[in-house]
């Protein structure tokens, strides 16, 4: 803290080192608030110069480290809670310069998305503060020079029951400063220590405010008053309104009141139904059950676990957002959806079943129920396993090979991050990507738990919005690269901050750098295709559909959500992929380079919402990849999150859900494994462009006596226009007609031509479900989805 902090804090405050003590009464406050600094000044450093002895206060009388947690608090940003014993907390922030927020006896009420599911909101504290904003002035004084100097939090370690932050010196790489914080109890009562110690100081003298550190440890005491216990906050902090409640169920995740998001606007569902009391029931059980309903093919996820009454109370709130008066006491006619043709898995629906050439495993005990936000392997084989939750831990697994989950033992190595969706085991070591920071984790004894969180990098560009999310990390060539989300719920004022929405790199150094730029949400980091990196990215407002994008160096991707005029005048660079919203698409995820059989060199990546794992076949052309993708797998546990590959070449598949949204039918977790069996499908293996129209390749031989009109075929086109609106529509659909049809020796490839093409459209592939390989089998699936950024002029 500074100096004129330092003399009017409200409490009784004790400085100690080896040998020496001085103590400052609330005295010293009542006369520098009386405008008496000089005499106050005087008389704290004549008692500085007369510092007598005094001792640390003795180990066991220390209150134990009971929790510690990364988070948003109190709308601030990269902020450390610890708690001592049940309910006595310091909370640290983190950004530069590190200070200490917050002492208080109460609590924290961990709200938010990976807490209890609430959106919008972030963790609250409670309860009777002691000491607040308590920012130190660090010195180096040399002779009789002293000179301030920036320090930088560098990470904390743990041991025995207690905390340890790490700061440096910018300019003085080998100095490190210790800060260890504790409560203990004493005969007059408590006290809140902050212990200090300097390693690596070769010249001159360390001062914290005026506080000498040349013998270490030297401590800071603050002698506090007792004060009462402060029970839970009855209600969660916030009022319980219709807007708490639709944010809690995870509603607000598809609906906004006033614009089409996922799905209609609350008062356009408003301004459509009555509300009596049929239509309610109605209403509440659809939102019970969920499915596909009145407005398009959006898929509304269900609430098994919201009671009836409660999502009835919602849906009358939401029926009461238009007044009569507002549409002049006419309700519009419910929208009726209209099947266009007869649909069946594979064939205008997702698939329900496992690849046929992989064995599904579960690997997962039944008691571990992991909410996977990030996963990599060890360099001995183990499995760790990071958790949006409310513990935000790390697992470690070992014997997940087997398959056998009673040989699968699973160890907590680390907890209290914030929202660890990125993982990289780069040789023996072990980084997260939390929301604000890229950490290393440590375990200096080799007892397997993380002794150390050390960090990498934290100058990301942040506000306290609960969708700014850090995405997944890739390490290459010295460098890991990963993506930034935007935040989602800025003033019309407020604009971006530089880096989100944005790919990176940063090295073991910290040196950062922005790579591409005009990103939404790109859940996942991957090398595909020529060991190109690629992202996924997910729809919302300036992105119609979602997307596969490579990473390229320069580029920009179009979102331009609260950006300000800083990319008017930039080009968009087209994705590798569309993926059509709620046909092929919703919540993709990581993807990953495929090593298996005739897939080989393809990728496949997740879907949170849908649910199972989507294939890609990417071709090169005139310098920048597009091509395909493919319905692939379903029938796993969860959401995918996360796909990694193992030592024994099986793709390890993580789930993610959140109760309300993100989540395929409200599963919230998963961990499983697919092992390749090479019992291939008839199904489409790729489809190459050509001048003339596209090559489609086959897993198994078509008819010897195919003909055109045999072919049941059909095809369509559209394309995109990003707008401000969430999402778009298809725009100038197109039916196309396939001219001619040939197949190569082996009748494994077949090749048509097609009309009117164009570029920088979807072309839409579509067999009939009746279509058959020669020996007489069906299609896996029969759809595809193909890019057509460029015609290549010739086949190669």
């Amino acid at each position: 803290m500074g100096l004129r902090e330092f003399f009017i804090t409200q409490y009784k405050f004790k400085r100690t080192s080896l040998n020496r003590e001085v103590i400052f009464y609330r005295s010293l406050s009542t006369a520098w608030r009386s405008g008496r600094c000089a005499a106050v000044l005087m008389i704290a450093m004549g008692v500085m110069m007369l510092l007598g002895q005094c001792d640390i206060p003795e180990e066991d009388s220390r209150l134990p480290l009971t929790q510690f947690r990364r988070s948003v608090l109190d709308q601030q940003v990269r902020m450390l809670t610890l708690r001592y014993g049940q309910d006595h907390y310091v909370a640290y922030s983190l950004n530069d310069p590190p200070a200490v927020y917050k002492v208080w006896r109460g609590g924290v009420t961990w709200n938010g998305v990976n807490y209890n599911s609430i959106k919008q909101i972030q963790p609250e504290s409670y309860g009777i503060s002691y000491l607040e904003n308590m920012a130190s002035d660090f010195y180096l004084q040399n002779n009789a020079t002293k000179q301030p100097i920036k320090i930088t939090y560098e990470g904390y370690k743990l041991r025995d029951h207690q905390l340890t932050l790490s700061y440096g010196i910018q300019g003085m790489d080998e100095v490190v400063i210790s800060e260890r914080p504790s409560f203990s109890a004493t005969q007059q009562g408590l006290t809140f220590s902050r212990v200090f110690s300097v390693d690596g100081l070769t010249e001159g003298t360390l001062l914290i405010d005026s506080m000498v550190i040349e013998e270490n440890p030297v401590a800071m005491e603050f002698e506090l008053d007792s004060v009462p216990a402060t029970p839970y906050p009855d209600g969660e902090v916030i009022a319980k309104t219709s807007h708490y409640w639709l944010a809690k169920t995870g509603c607000n995740t598809c609906h906004a009141m006033d614009y089409k998001m996922v799905g209609p606007s609350y008062k356009e569902i408003s301004s459509t139904y009555d509300s009596d009391k049929k239509t309610i029931a109605e209403l509440s059980k659809k939102v019970k059950e969920g499915g596909t309903g009145n407005w398009g093919t959006a898929i509304m996820v269900p609430h098994p676990h919201v009671a009836m009454a409660d999502i009835e109370r919602m849906v009358t709130d939401i029926l009461s957002f238009v007044p009569k008066e507002e549409g002049k006491g006419k309700k519009k006619p419910r929208p009726k959806v209209v099947e266009t043709s007869k649909k069946s898995p594979g064939f205008g629906e997702a698939l329900t079943g496992v690849h046929p050439a992989f064995t599904l495993q579960t690997i997962r005990p039944k008691w571990f129920k992991p909410q996977v936000g990030s996963m990599d392997f060890g360099a001995d084989g183990q499995l760790y396993v990071g958790t949006w939750d409310s513990i935000g831990a790390v697992y470690q697994l070992t014997g997940v090979e087997t398959g056998d989950t009673q040989q699968v033992e699973i160890k907590q190595i680390a907890s209290g991050l914030a929202e660890p969706l990125g993982m990289e085991v780069v040789g023996d070591d072990l980084f997260v990507m939390q929301k604000h920071e890229l950490t290393q984790l440590i375990d200096h004894d080799g007892d397997d738990i993380i002794d150390e969180y050390k960090n990498i990098y934290n100058d990301f560009d942040v506000t306290t919005d609960f969708h700014e999310f850090a995405y997944d990390i890739e390490f290459v060539d010295g460098y890991f690269y990963g993506t930034l989300g935007i935040a989602m719920r800025l003033m019309t004022t407020e604009r971006q901050l530089h880096d989100r929405g944005t790919a990176f790199k940063v090295d073991l150094d910290g040196d950062f750098k922005i790579i591409a730029e005009g990103l939404r949400q790109p859940n996942g980091i991957g090398r595909g295709i020529n060991g190109a990196l690629f992202t996924t990215e997910n729809q919302g407002r300036w992105v119609p559909a979602c997307k596969l994008i490579h990473i390229k160096e320069g580029d920009f991707h179009g979102c331009i959500q609260r950006q300000g005029e800083r990319f008017n005048d930039r080009e968009v660079a087209p994705p590798s992929l569309w993926l059509p919203q709620d046909e092929i698409g919703n919540s993709p995820s990581e993807p990953l380079l495929m090593k298996e059989g005739p897939y080989a060199g393809q990728m496949i990546f997740g879907e949170v919402s849908h649910g199972g794992i989507n294939r890609a076949h990417l071709e090169l052309i005139d310098g920048a990849y597009q091509g395909c993708v493919f319905r692939f797998c379903q029938g796993l546990e969860a959401g995918v999150n996360r796909i990694v590959r193992g030592p024994d070449n099986a793709l390890y598949v993580g789930g993610v859900g959140m109760s309300g949204g993100w989540s395929h039918k409200g599963n919230l977790y998963g961990l499983q494994k697919l092992v390749y069996n090479e019992d291939i499908p008839f199904e489409m293996l790729a489809i190459i462009a050509t001048h003339e129209g596209f090559d489609i390749v086959f897993t198994k031989p078509l008819p010897e006596d195919l003909q055109t009109t045999d072919l049941k075929l059909s095809l369509s086109q559209w394309h995109y226009q990003p707008t401000a609106a969430y999402g778009g529509p298809k725009l100038d659909q197109q039916r196309l007609v396939v001219n001619d049809l040939s197949l190569n020796k082996d009748r494994t490839q077949l090749s048509i031509s097609v009309n009117n093409r164009k570029k920088g459209y979807v072309i839409y592939f579509l067999f009939d479900p009746s279509f058959q390989s020669s020996d007489g089998e069906k299609l896996w699936s029969g759809e595809a989805w193909y890019t057509l950024n460029a015609i290549p002029n010739d086949v190669i």
